[in-house]
């Protein structure tokens, strides 16, 4: 799209604006010299990462949110209507969602809510520690190959360096570009605590060139992966059980307990 504009103080310019483009795996450079599970779990050890967040993948795929992904990814609509009828709906069945819609961190941890819970929303689901994005990127990835070699990402981005190049909002529209941690509360999100979870909303449909754009921008960095060989996934799903990382856990109530022994009994070596 070209626009052209003249102000009525003499002023006037055009600019081109491009439409994003996602590619179909991610575009964000890995980390060298760490492929293996004993190499990352003793780069993670080392830390302090409380500054990161994690974001574990089946697959190298860009990051994107499930609902930029959709076909209806028009941020206001979702706002000011499907969000309004999900609200609707769900004040009957869970009377903790029952908050106050306009006050932004009660609104944020409505949305997590429903993002935990599969409904398509402009946020992607991170966690403080890089051993449960590990044990996500596996899950995904036992459920499409449940034996034998597998190859994982793990995405680790610097948080405390992006947000103050993009300022700190709890909104989704009428702002420019961003991509904020939101200070979301668990209401009756039980997951949340669990899995040291954080969420980002954004309204960008390419997250990745906008993180790239900063970067070059400041000369920076960012955001990284870790893309892992994991011979024997069992195994190490089996060493994150020992460090109390379960589906139990992570999931409380019957889905994380009935997931708990699926995995024990049928995927883990004797």
């Amino acid at each position: 799209m070209q626009v052209r504009w003249r102000a009525d103080i003499g002023t006037e310019g055009s600019a081109i604006l491009t439409k994003a483009y996602v590619a179909l795996r991610s575009q964000i450079r890995r980390q060298p010299g760490i492929t293996s599970w004993d190499n990352f779990r003793e780069e993670m050890r080392k830390g302090p990462y409380r500054t990161r967040l994690f974001r574990g993948q089946a697959k190298a795929w860009p990051l994107q949110t499930s609902f930029h992904r959709s076909s209806r990814n028009d941020l206001n609509g979702h706002i000011n209507q499907d969000t309004r009828e999900l609200y609707r709906r769900l004040s009957g069945e869970v009377p903790e969602a029952r908050i106050d819609r306009r006050d932004p961190v009660q609104n944020s941890s409505f949305i997590a809510l429903a993002q935990h819970h599969g409904f398509p929303t402009p946020m992607l689901d991170w966690t403080k520690s890089p051993f449960v994005a590990m044990y996500f990127a596996l899950q995904n990835a036992l459920k499409t190959e449940p034996h034998g070699q597998t190859r994982v990402r793990v995405f680790c981005l610097d948080i405390e360096k992006v947000q103050p190049l993009v300022g700190n909002t709890q909104s989704f529209i009428l702002t420019g570009p961003y991509l904020t941690a939101l200070n979301a509360l668990p209401l009756a999100n039980r997951r949340l605590l669990p899995q040291q979870g954080v969420l980002t909303a954004t309204n960008l449909h390419d997250i990745e060139g906008f993180l790239q754009f900063l970067e070059a921008k400041h000369d920076i960095s960012l955001i990284t992966a870790f893309d892992l060989d994991i011979p024997d996934p069992a195994e190490v799903m089996r060493e994150l059980r020992t460090m109390g990382i379960t589906a139990a856990a992570l999931f409380p109530r019957l889905d994380g307990i009935c997931e708990d022994l699926r995995s024990e009994l049928f995927l883990e070596p004797d």
